[in-house]
């Protein structure tokens, strides 16, 4: 089964002009769901490791079946929000910064809110040359997208 990680909040600014600050994501008492899409008819693996790190909330999770994989590229966070406030409102920089919210579901996507949220396949069974060329574009797609996401700040 593989192993992915990888930021599934940090705190940027999001297609959806969201920024949630480091540690404003409360997982859920229990267990937070890895989902293929945000549909939680499809449960895609375990997450195994959920901290906050200095790029934002780090996720470590076990793939049940490799098929969710496929074509995937992001992890994306669902939350509920129960503190935030309007920053530069009525402009074109206007953005809603979060900072209580309560971390309902991650999911694997290929559209996600925050781009700088890519997945790192850790590990993986019986990989060959296809797959390893694929990781490392991923890995490389991931290294990329964080540096936009700098100059974005």
């Amino acid at each position: 089964m593989p192993i992915i990680e990888g930021f599934c909040s940090t705190p940027h600014l999001d297609n959806q002009r969201h920024v949630v600050e480091l540690g404003a994501l409360a997982p859920l008492p229990g267990h937070v769901p890895l989902l293929y899409r945000h549909d939680a008819s499809k449960v895609a693996g375990t997450i195994e490791l959920l901290e906050y790190r200095d790029g934002g909330l780090w996720c470590q999770a076990r793939i049940d079946d490799e098929q969710y994989l496929k074509g995937m590229t992001h992890l994306s966070a669902c939350f509920t929000v129960f503190e935030h406030k309007f920053v530069d409102q009525y402009t074109e920089k206007q953005r809603r910064v979060i900072s209580k919210a309560r971390l309902d579901e991650i999911s694997l996507t290929n559209n996600p809110g925050n781009s700088a949220c890519t997945i790192i396949i850790k590990q993986a069974d019986g990989i060959g040359p296809f797959h390893e060329a694929l990781i490392a574009k991923v890995n490389k797609m991931r290294e990329l997208t964080q540096c936009l996401a700098s100059i974005q700040r």
